[in-house]
């Protein structure tokens, strides 16, 4: 792909959209300082477009070069303002808790991650939130642990539903992504299979389920009282919600500059209580390598007692 971008710039050196383009595959490819040339020589000839200014924050934010970064995104927003990608980066490296990321950003995110998801994630950043979920819910259970109907909230290409099926009967999965969920069709793991919002998806059926996982999930969500209460309308007595959150002891949630929500023990435990959960388990473990070190969150496995 770069030599092939390389030989369009040399036919046409004036062409603002290869340069974006090579510097977008320099960047998939760590090439950072290469890439943020490109997008700056993007910006050269064409000095408006927004698309370009929110790729170069992007790789000023990579580099931590955060002023950089807030200056491209905000020039980004400047040129056009319904550019929720720039505008939910821009409010992560400002201190800005916004309630949710904005659809389309997770979707867009995920769409284009969609090929190499698995081997990133799990080759390169050492992921296992599913299996750590699945194991903390076989300890509470034992042997005996067995779901009829379950839902995999934000199931992406199925990491999830490959950890559970052992002890699940029929899996449903919703994603916001219609490229991952493509992914996921492939492993024929899941019964059915939705693209869209998973409270819109949820608010949609009267099915109630036995489990509910939500791996990874909440990162793109501050705000989760919504989610519980979706959850809580379709679960059956007893049923299980399990999932993960990055880990904060500031407020009851954060956005961080990686555009990614940490929230609190206690606020979850908060919502918990106000939506008929007990809180079996909640463990802190480390979730993925980033940067060589371990992002570090909470495990939750939470059981629906109506009152």
């Amino acid at each position: 792909a770069v030599a092939s971008y390389q030989r369009a710039i040399k036919i046409n050196p004036e062409s603002a959209e290869t340069y974006n383009n090579l510097g977008l595959v320099l960047e998939h490819s760590g090439k950072l300082e290469e890439a943020v040339d490109c997008f700056q020589k993007a910006l050269s000839i064409q000095p408006n477009l927004a698309a370009v200014h929110n790729n170069l924050g992007t790789a000023f934010e990579h580099m931590g070069k955060l002023e950089e970064a807030i200056s491209c995104f905000q020039r980004a927003v400047e040129i056009d303002p319904d550019f929720s990608a720039a505008a939910h980066m821009l409010a992560a490296l400002t201190g800005n808790a916004t309630k949710i990321a904005p659809r389309e950003y997770v979707k867009d995110l995920f769409d284009k991650y969609a090929t190499r998801f698995d081997r990133h994630l799990v080759d390169e950043l050492a992921y296992r939130t599913p299996t750590l979920l699945r194991d903390k819910l076989r300890d509470v259970l034992g042997k005996q642990a067995y779901f009829d109907k379950v839902m995999d909230l934000g199931c992406g290409t199925g990491l999830s539903g490959a950890a559970f099926a052992d002890i699940s009967g029929r899996i449903s999965g919703i994603d916001i992504s219609p490229k991952i969920v493509e992914v996921a069709r492939k492993k024929e793991l899941y019964e059915t299979l939705h693209v869209g919002d998973i409270i819109d998806i949820l608010d949609e059926t009267r099915e109630k389920f036995d489990l509910f996982v939500a791996a990874d999930v909440f990162v793109y969500m501050g705000d989760l009282d919504s989610v519980f209460t979706s959850v809580q309308s379709h679960s059956s007595n007893g049923a299980y919600f399990v999932f993960s959150t990055e880990s904060t002891d500031q407020n009851d949630y954060v956005l961080r500059p990686s555009g990614r929500y940490a929230h609190s023990p206690t606020y979850i435990r908060t919502l918990a209580r106000r939506h008929g959960f007990s809180v079996k388990v909640c463990e802190n473990a480390g979730l993925r390598r980033e940067m060589g070190q371990w992002i570090m969150g909470d495990l939750f496995i939470l059981q629906y007692i109506p009152t």
